[in-house]
């Protein structure tokens, strides 16, 4: 046998198994890092729902309100009725 090609064979083997090393590390980054991205967007997800839940629960309490004020609502024919009621009062009182 050829002793050149006894000694190119482990050489090769070994820069193969660092190759391979090396591709292991860079897919396990990989996979840690999406692993990560999905843990943050779950607790991202999370949270907004909390805050929706909470804008949900202030909006219906803001149409509660709104629907008290409407009923408190004068229109422009009761407020001229007063406002003319008023006027007359002032020229009528004693001075």
């Amino acid at each position: 046998m050829n002793p050149q090609r006894q000694e190119a064979t482990p050489k090769r083997s070994v820069i193969e198994q660092h190759a391979q090393s090396v591709l292991l590390a860079v897919i396990t980054a990989a996979v840690l890092y999406s692993g990560s991205f999905v843990v943050q967007a779950r607790e991202n997800s999370v949270r907004l729902s909390e805050q929706l839940a909470s804008l949900t629960t202030e909006v219906a309490a803001m149409r509660a309100q709104i629907v008290v004020m409407q009923g408190n609502y004068v229109t422009r024919d009761d407020f001229r009725d007063h406002e003319s009621r008023l006027r007359h009062l002032e020229r009528v009182a004693p001075k």
